[in-house]
């Protein structure tokens, strides 16, 4: 269950981008949209190829933590969830 685990979203609303771990949930939540980074975190090559690439992506991962706090701020908050049922109350 992606959304039942916080971490990943507190890291994102401080302008970071998460590394989850590489199952069809997380990947599809974090990795195909372009927030975050998955590996095999049981494969310690894995982990190194990821960490690696992302040490020469420095610059590309600063433009995607920027793209991260503005999805936290705009659309993946309790607020806006809210704003969906206000209505209904």
């Amino acid at each position: 269950m992606a959304g039942g685990a916080q971490r990943p979203f507190e890291h994102m609303a401080l302008g970071l981008v998460p590394l989850v771990t590489d199952v069809k949930d997380w990947h599809e939540l974090f990795v195909l949209d372009g927030f975050g980074f998955s590996c095999d975190p049981n494969d310690k090559n894995s982990i190194k190829e990821l960490l690696l690439d992302l040490h020469k992506r420095k610059d590309e991962l600063y433009e995607i933590g920027q793209k991260n706090r503005e999805k936290i701020l705009s659309t993946w908050n309790y607020d806006y969830e809210f704003k969906k049922i206000e209505k209904f109350i």
